[in-house]
């Protein structure tokens, strides 16, 4: 099967184990950067070229986009399918997972349950807000973050007050969270393959750190998921239309709250943690689907 895996940087981790995994199950693998990437429209069958070089088209793209060049990303995925190919994800599917806020509520519909959530257009309106989640402390987040940026906990109002100054002036959507007391500011990532938990591992944060993220010296260890945690994973990826996802979720007195599913999760954490070749399931699980798609 041909593949071709898109990356800004090929000897990234996560770029580098999908690509060895592909090669091992005797794939034809090539990495593109995506940003010298095109496809014109020049006749009845678009041409896609990388560079001055004419491409044939593959079976499969897998696309591993930054959060910065998402809307990029999703429009190559989406030329990508007029050619055709199946692509993970599908860029409907990456433009949902990027936005907290209407990710948040693909979640509600689907009935996964998530931290009480708002969205904070007025600053008049944060006393409310505030009461209605339940009161201090709250997580402020960016609507557009990854690695725990653009994420802050206000303890109190005058700290939150004094962050949403700060905030305002990006001019970008700010969302308000209840804060989860009992998960200690630790969280669970689990990768879904289609109807299947690949892997699971807790995040627990830095001393003096509330956020879990690796990137923020947060400690992973590999964990065992609930049948409970497990449906609500694989459902939470499903209500995203992501069939590969890292799912992030807290473990809270009311069960299992999803934070956020991710379209292109990194793969060094999870597999250092779990011994688990999560590379090598992703693949699996993509060519099966190529393989197994009606023609």
């Amino acid at each position: 099967m041909r593949i071709h895996l898109l990356s800004r940087n090929s000897l990234l981790y996560s770029t580098q184990r999908l690509f060895q995994a592909a090669r091992q199950a005797g794939h034809e693998v090539e990495i593109f950067d995506y940003c010298a990437l095109n496809v014109v429209f020049a006749s009845s069958r678009p041409q896609l070229y990388y560079q001055q070089e004419a491409l044939p088209a593959p079976d499969l793209v897998i696309g591993r986009v930054s959060p910065v060049y998402t809307p990029l990303g999703a429009s190559l995925l989406d030329q990508y399918a007029l050619l055709g190919t199946t692509t993970a994800p599908t860029a409907d599917a990456l433009l949902l997972a990027r936005n907290k806020w209407r990710a948040l509520g693909a979640l509600s519909r689907a009935e996964v349950a998530s931290p009480r959530t708002a969205m904070l257009s007025d600053l008049e309106q944060l006393d409310t807000i505030a009461e209605q989640l339940g009161g201090y402390p709250l997580v402020l987040k960016l609507l557009q973050s990854t690695h725990g940026s653009g994420v802050m906990l206000a303890p109190d109002r005058r700290t939150a007050r004094s962050i949403l100054d700060a905030f305002a002036g990006l001019h970008k959507g700010i969302l308000i969270q209840e804060y989860i007391k009992e998960s200690q500011g630790a969280d669970v990532r689990a990768i879904v393959c289609g109807t299947r938990v690949v892997a699971a591992m807790t995040r627990t944060p830095a001393s003096g750190e509330f956020r879990s993220n690796l990137h923020r010296g947060g400690t992973p260890q590999q964990t065992q998921l609930s049948e409970r945690e497990s449906l609500t994973v694989i459902r939470a990826a499903r209500a995203v239309g992501l069939d590969v996802a890292g799912v992030d979720f807290l473990r809270s007195a009311r069960g299992p709250l999803v934070m956020e599913v991710n379209a292109s999760p990194g793969l060094e954490g999870i597999e250092g943690a779990t011994g688990v070749d999560v590379a090598r399931a992703i693949i699996s699980y993509l060519t099966h689907c190529v393989t197994e798609a009606p023609r």
